[in-house]
This record gives C-alpha cells, structure tokens and sequence, in this order.
C-alpha cells in the first residue's frame, strides 16, 4: 500500500511539473514573439538610416542590416540582399521570397508574417524621400504590433503558466 501511495504522489509531481513546463514554453514563445518584433523594428530604424542619410543602395543597406543585427532580421535582410544581387530581383520580390523562406516565420505567426511581407511592397519603390515614408508607415505598423505584443505577453504569459500548473494538478488529483 505505501508503495501505491509513492507512486502516485511521483506520478502526481510529475503531472504537475509538465503541466507547469507546459506554461512556461507557451510563455517563452510569446516572450520570444515580442523579442523578435523589437529586433525587427530596430532593424528598420537602422535600415533606414542607411538607405536615407548615408545613401546606400538598397542591396547594400540590406546587407549592412544583416551584419548588425541578428536572429530574425538578419536572414530576411540577408536574403533579401542574396535575392537582389545573385537573382536580380527587385527589392518587392526579394523581401517576400526572403520572408517565405525564413524558418523563423513561426515566431512571428502568420499575423507577423504577413505584416513582414508588407513591408515587401514598400521595398524598392520610388526615391530615397519616398523609400523613408514607406519605412517611416512600416516602423510605425511595427510598433503597434511590438505593443500588441507585449500587451499579450503580460495578459497571458502568466495565465499559460498558471493554467499548465492548474491543469497537472487537477490531472494528479483526478488520478489519485
């Protein structure tokens, strides 16, 4: 009897700790959502600066970008300079290609992505004035999506871990 008793309270603990593990990875990918939108939205402020004030043609402001940020932006921006130079592609269709093949696309979920790719249509079009207004309306839709972001990670960070840990204990208690 007391070996029952031993075995389901290890069994209790260990549904409760995956329960808990469980809301602590789906709060590491909201937290690794919002992490990457503030890299991209820097990025553009960046990329922006090249293209504007040091007048960088947009395969090289690309390809600086890449070399100072990293994680997400970096493969887009870095594929999207491959694409223009290696394919010869215009800025529009090398960023959405660059964007369809980044792995990391399932950070940002399809909203992200989609939002990504719009910035696509801003890539490459008219002069340098009009390339800082495209940038300037896709930094702004940037840092919205950066506080939406964030809004849901403080609203459910917190309520995944509490809803996995809730959920291992009820599944312990129901077992037992």
């Amino acid at each position: 009897m007391s070996i029952t008793i031993i075995v389901k309270g290890i069994a209790a603990m260990l549904l409760t700790g995956s329960g808990y593990f469980f809301g602590k990875s789906m709060d590491k990918k909201l937290k690794d959502r919002t992490d990457t939108l503030k890299n991209l939205s820097e990025s553009i402020v960046y990329l922006k600066s090249k293209i504007c004030q040091e007048a960088y043609t947009l395969p090289e402001a690309m390809a600086a970008t890449s070399a100072k940020f990293c994680h997400y932006p970096e493969s887009v921006y870095e594929r999207t300079a491959y694409f223009m130079v290696s394919e010869g592609m215009d800025g529009q269709q090398a960023w959405c290609k660059a964007c369809d093949c980044c792995a990391e696309n399932r950070i940002l979920g399809s909203e992200g992505t989609e939002l990504l790719k719009t910035a696509g249509g801003l890539m490459g079009c008219g002069d340098r004035e009009m390339q800082k207004e495209n940038l300037d309306v896709f930094a702004s839709n940037l840092k919205k999506a950066c506080a939406d972001a964030e809004t849901k990670e403080q609203r459910d960070g917190k309520l995944y871990i509490k809803l996995g840990l809730a959920a291992g204990c009820i599944a312990a208690i129901v077992l037992w």
